[in-house]
């Protein structure tokens, strides 16, 4: 006999994602649709006004592209498998930075850098790791005030492995308990939809699937008033593990004697 309970939780929840996103498609499609009857309306607007419709038919058109896009990476994390290899955390980090530098320069935020472990190393795929990293530092620069934190540590987990806390903290309003909660609810925003942020709603939930895609986790902390610290704990390399045998067994096998230092 099916519990029913059982199996209209996961249907509901579903469907409450499905309502979300079509909410998301929904409204800026009803602009651009809006915008582009005013255009094509022989009313005499002028110029300045057309430019004005066609900046926000821009716009909405660039929201709806970026949930489409976030749709799509979700489900590329949900089917695609992770290609892990061992990752140097400040390599991940310089690329993730430089991409940002434009978004850090026009919002008026510095990225600091706090406790950094020099030669820290994860098993990650190096492509999810640099999209967690740009996901949490964009969502702090959002909704930060202008500060943006990032560190990494190695600690010892209560299995007795090595892990990797890399966390992104800003100085933002930060976020009632309540809110937490309901933070990895795919296109809720808590409300900030009603701002001038931008946002899909769906960045967080993105960065969750793929750490766990990785074996790893993701922690929230959040002070109302004091601001937000998300932590991604991913598995450390051991120092002396069995990537960097395999790696001195290629050197050595290499044409011309040349070692993967030379």
């Amino acid at each position: 006999m099916v519990n029913q309970g059982t199996t209209t939780a996961p249907v509901t929840h579903s469907l409450g994602a499905l309502r979300r996103l079509s909410h998301e498609i929904r409204t800026p499609l009803n602009a651009v649709m809006g915008f582009a009857q005013l255009l094509r309306s022989p009313d005499g607007t002028s110029h300045e006004v057309r430019e004005r419709y066609l900046n926000q038919l821009y716009l909405a058109a660039r929201h709806l592209c970026g949930v489409v896009e976030s749709v799509e990476l979700l489900s590329g994390v949900a089917f695609d498998a992770p290609c892990l290899e061992p990752t140097n955390i400040r390599d991940v980090v310089n690329e993730a930075h430089d991409i940002l530098v434009p978004l850090l320069y026009n919002s008026g935020t510095t990225l600091h850098f706090g406790v950094c472990e020099d030669g820290c190393r994860v098993e990650a795929d190096r492509l999810w790791l640099r999209q967690i990293l740009l996901n949490l530092i964009t969502n702090a620069i959002k909704y930060g005030k202008g500060r943006v934190t990032l560190s990494w540590s190695v600690d010892a987990g209560a299995d007795g492995d090595r892990w990797v806390r890399l966390s992104v903290n800003d100085v933002g309003a930060g976020l009632e308990s309540s809110q937490v909660a309901r933070l990895f609810e795919p296109f809720n925003r808590l409300g900030a939809a009603a701002t001038a942020v931008e946002g899909t709603g769906i960045g967080l939930v993105i960065t969750r699937e793929l750490a766990k895609g990785m074996g790893g986790s993701i922690e929230v902390s959040s002070v109302v008033g004091s601001g937000s610290s998300f932590t991604v704990l991913l598995r450390a390399m051991p120092i002396h593990s069995s990537w960097d045998e395999d790696a001195s067994n290629r050197s050595a096998t290499m044409p011309g004697g040349f070692g993967l230092g030379d």
